[in-house]
């Protein structure tokens, strides 16, 4: 039964020959890279309130079976195992849905174990990727199964793995809305058929349904029935960046405003404002980029935790208060500095897609598979459609969030490959 589920039922020669190759690679890689602790690391075996819960549990049962002696060679092994078989699925539905030639296959695969080694290291690092980027390729794989390959039942699979991903990595919330929409053009004259209104509705509940067993998570282990406070500590370190001294007036709350004139205090005499910043949008996105953790982790976030629980002395209520703060600060700091603001976020879109011709090209993408896929829904249009959606979405929200590293965005370089192939077989058929 595992086989099966596994791989396709008469995997070719090449097939074979290549995943033999990755099990060897990933041997190799396993041999030799130690464990890498990295800080995140010990942040989430701590299970602290401002993470997401289930990389946290994920250590700490391997730490229950294992015990303390090396059981971080386990949990390496289990990402090891976890990403062959996230790569072996969704190689096998892109290379059948997609009829990709070897060539294509192999630089296929090429892509989509390339996160395994530097600078990434996903398996070998002790961070919520080595487990986030197998769950986002067996989510891609029930999405083409569900939605190109008309599979009703996978939406069950597509559900319980969406609520793990956004409760390993919140960034892919917004992923359900948009299969959902998909849905609406692939089925927009029965969608509200029974049938169709219930799958329809269920993709549309499910990020509040995933919310709601984050709050009951944090409810039963931290007391409080409340998001993973984290959000919008990290959303408000670019407008704290491109903020001036004089916005502290604008803020009312007095704890809120005491929060950032000490946060704002110690970016200013350290150089890391837009303020000290000497350049253009470009300059002042570099100096952002790279004292993020400063402004944010080291700053802003240890702050606001160690004036809260000095003032309230509540274990785990000094995340949330800091994220309350960070949520009302937000708005006024923007509202302050739109123009500042939005030109060095746009700096940190384009550094994402390294140029804005490639910027370009997906948005022109975006909009003419929406515009094919609604006068002819077919697999390839509608991949094209859900793959730029992915991509565009998943990076605006990583540049309001924090700031475009490698580390958030690698997830969709393979559909972008993808999208790069089916592209060019539409605009020269005879390829």
């Amino acid at each position: 039964m595992f086989k099966k589920f596994l791989a396709e039922k008469n995997p070719s020669t090449l097939n074979k020959v290549l995943f033999a190759i990755v099990i060897g690679i990933f041997c190799v890689l396993f041999y030799l890279e130690p464990p890498i602790w990295s800080p995140d690391t010990y942040s989430y075996f701590s299970v602290p309130v401002h993470r997401f819960p289930v990389y946290s549990l994920f250590l700490r049962s391997f730490e229950f079976v294992f015990g303390r002696e090396n059981f971080d060679l386990f949990i390496v092994i289990a990402q090891f195992i976890a990403g062959f078989i996230g790569i072996r699925l969704v190689y096998d539905r892109c290379v059948h849905v997609f009829s990709l030639r070897p060539y294509l296959s192999i630089l296929l695969l090429a892509i989509l174990v390339a996160p395994y080694f530097p600078p990434l290291y996903i398996a070998t690092n002790l961070a919520s990727e080595g487990l986030a980027y197998p769950l986002y390729l067996l989510l891609i794989t029930f999405v083409i199964d569900f939605l190109l390959r008309k599979q009703k039942a996978k939406l069950f699979h597509l559900s319980v793995i969406f609520i793990l991903l956004c409760l390993t990595r919140g960034q892919f919330i917004i992923m359900a809305p948009i299969i959902a929409v998909i849905f609406v053009i692939r089925k927009r004259r029965s969608v509200f058929r029974k049938g169709n209104f219930a799958r329809l509705l269920l993709l549309f509940l499910l990020p509040m349904l995933t919310k709601g067993i984050d709050k009951s998570f944090h409810k039963v282990v931290h007391g409080h029935f409340v998001s993973t406070p984290y959000s919008y500590v990290n959303a408000v370190t670019l407008p704290l960046f491109v903020a001036k001294w004089e916005d502290s007036s604008a803020i009312e709350n007095k704890d809120y405003r005491h929060l950032f004139v000490q946060s704002y205090k110690t970016i200013d005499s350290l150089g890391y404002t837009r303020e000290t910043t000497f350049g253009d949008a470009r300059a002042q996105y570099e100096n952002f980029h790279d004292h993020f953790p400063m402004i944010c982790n080291q700053n802003l976030h240890d702050k606001g935790r160690a004036y809260f629980l000095a003032k309230e002395g509540v274990e785990h209520l000094d995340g949330i208060r800091t994220e309350e703060a960070s949520k009302a600060i937000l708005p006024i700091l923007i509202a302050n500095n739109p123009e500042a603001y939005f030109d060095v976020y746009l700096e940190g879109i384009l550094n994402g897609f390294k140029s804005i011709y490639v910027l370009g090209i997906f948005i022109v993408m975006l909009l003419y598979s929406f515009w094919r896929t609604l006068n002819r829904y077919s697999a390839h249009n509608a991949f094209i459609l859900m793959g730029t959606t992915f991509i565009l979405t998943n990076a605006l929200l990583v540049g309001f969030a924090c700031h475009t590293i490698e580390r958030y965005l690698f997830y969709n370089y393979f559909i972008a490959f993808l999208i790069l192939v089916l592209a060019i077989r539409k605009l020269i058929p005879r390829l």
